[in-house]
């Protein structure tokens, strides 16, 4: 259980989050993506997620971990010379 969060909790313990906590969360997430994509993301990134989301930062490594695997590669379309 993360130490940063003081909010209300559900029948097991986990923070409880309402939908506009959800958004929060999925435009933060969405955001570490694209730093990621492009080789900027850094543990500061995560930790500074992490602090304003309420929840502990493995917590948040596991959600971009998730998003990376639900979301499928762009699919490119195929190298042509033409002559």
């Amino acid at each position: 259980m993360s130490a940063f969060h003081c909010g209300p909790r559900d029948l097991e313990g986990r923070a409880s989050v309402d939908a506009g906590g959800r958004a929060l969360r999925q435009a933060a997430i969405d955001r570490l993506a694209q730093l990621s994509e492009h080789g900027c993301l850094s543990s500061d990134h995560v930790r500074l997620t992490a602090q304003t989301l309420g929840v502990g930062e493995r917590t948040v490594w596991r959600w971009l971990s998730a998003q990376k695997r639900e979301t499928p590669a762009a699919q490119r379309d195929r190298f042509r010379i033409d002559l």
